[in-house]
Parts: structure tokens; C-alpha cells; sequence
């Protein structure tokens, strides 16, 4: 899903994938948690706030980035997951969230290294960063 959306504030953007996906208020309701009145006294504008657990929600049931849903852009794709998600490992994750001038230091490191031992038998690793790792040749 990478259509653009017409601008639009939170409430718009839930009625219009309310619209869109064909369901009811209610069953959006019932799949977040959230009473059918509660929702329907928010899309109306009878109440002002919704609240971010529920917003995290909506986004996670239509699949769409809460910065869609809160209208800082107008592209619903979904740009954030749960590790669990993309299925990484914990170290894996961890280099996601470590700037590169600190992670490509030990990934040298660790190529050199390993060229240095398979002098010895013949094997060299070839470097390739944009894989993340090393691979032997």
C-alpha cells in the first residue's frame, strides 16, 4: 500500500480506512478494544482525544504507521515493527540502533582477522559491508 492520501487529521484518516477496508465503526471498535459509543463519540468530534494505546492499535489493525494515522505524512506505509516481527535476534537489533562509526570499526576488526588466520590455510574473507558480514572465499 503506497498511495498517498489526501491531508487529513487523525479522525479523518480512521473514517477513511474505516471506508476503504469496507468494515464497520464497530468492528473496529471490537477489534481494538474499544466500546462502539467511545469510538463513535470520537470520530463524531464529541471527544477530543483518543488515547495512544488506542491509536497504536488502529495503526497495527489496518497496518499503517501511527504518523499516517496522526497525519505527519500522508503515505500509510508502515515504517516501524516489533523485532519479533522481522524475526532478528537481540544482537541483530542492537546493531540497528548503534551508529555505524562504532559498529563498521569492529566489523573491520573482525574481517582482518579473519584474513589473518586463513592466511595460514589459504582461505580470505572477502569484505561486504552492505551485507553486514564477512564471507570466505
Amino acid at each position: 500500500m503506497s498511495d498517498a492520501y489526501l491531508p487529513g487529521d487523525t479522525r479523518q484518516r480512521i473514517q477513511d480506512l474505516i471506508k476503504d477496508r469496507k468494515i464497520t465503526q464497530a468492528e473496529l471498535a471490537e477489534k481494538v478494544g474499544l466500546s462502539n459509543s467511545a469510538l463513535s463519540r470520537y470520530l463524531q468530534g464529541s471527544t477530543k482525544n483518543l488515547g495512544d494505546g488506542f491509536i497504536i492499535r488502529i495503526a497495527r489493525y489496518f497496518d499503517v504507521s501511527t504518523d499516517f494515522l496522526l497525519g505527519e505524512t500522508d503515505f500509510p506505509d508502515r515504517k516501524n515493527y516489533d523485532i519479533e516481527e522481522l524475526e532478528l535476534s537481540a544482537e541483530t537489533a542492537k546493531l540497528l540502533y548503534t551508529p555505524a562509526s562504532t559498529v563498521l570499526p569492529r566489523w573491520f576488526s573482525a574481517v582482518t582477522a579473519a584474513n589473518s588466520s586463513g592466511a595460514s590455510t589459504g582461505t580470505t574473507v572477502a569484505a561486504n559491508p552492505s551485507s553486514g558480514g564477512a564471507a570466505a572465499a
